[in-house]
């Protein structure tokens, strides 16, 4: 699922929360994954959130987080 968020000065970490929060009730399933855009990845670089591991892919836009379940 994409999710978008665009709010500035929100932490990455708290979007990845609230992208998890809203697949978990939407799905009624736990996310175990989430992609990101590299340029907002914030250092230190982040591996998990909640649980939910961490990746980046160019081909996500700015302000969109992908999450969802991986192998």
């Amino acid at each position: 699922m994409m999710f978008f968020d665009s709010t500035k000065g929100r932490p990455l970490a708290d979007k990845i929360a609230r992208a998890k929060a809203y697949y978990a009730t939407k799905y009624n399933k736990t996310p175990t994954h989430c992609f990101v855009n590299p340029s907002e990845m914030p250092l230190p670089v982040l591996t998990t959130v909640e649980g939910v591991q961490i990746g980046t892919l160019k081909v996500i836009r700015r302000n969109h987080v992908w999450i969802g379940i991986g192998e």
